[in-house]
């Protein structure tokens, strides 16, 4: 049988490792382990730094037309720096 202040002192070292398990766990990215962040749409979501594409439904898909522009996603990771998005200023983009 443990004396009181080894019970204490053992209450308190898995106290300790409680509250370092649960900040390791709040302080975590909300990204996959990979570092890669899903985006979700409407429609569809999908995670492209694993590899994978939006599945959307036929009836969502525009028809290729060589003569039209492209539209893509810009995905950046944590708050978006002004110097990123001066980076797409000479570009002929939009950023919405």
């Amino acid at each position: 049988m443990r004396s009181k202040g080894g019970v204490w002192r053992y209450v308190g070292l898995c106290l300790a490792v409680l509250a370092l398990l649960l900040g390791l766990a709040v302080s975590r990215p909300a990204s996959n382990a990979a570092g890669s962040a899903a985006i979700h749409l409407q429609a569809a979501t999908f995670d492209p730094g694993r590899g994978q594409e939006p599945a959307f439904a036929p009836s969502l898909l525009a028809v290729e037309d060589p003569a039209a522009p492209n539209d893509y996603i810009i995905q950046f990771q944590g708050p978006i720096l002004d110097q990123w998005k001066a980076q797409f200023a000479a570009m002929p983009v939009e950023l919405g």
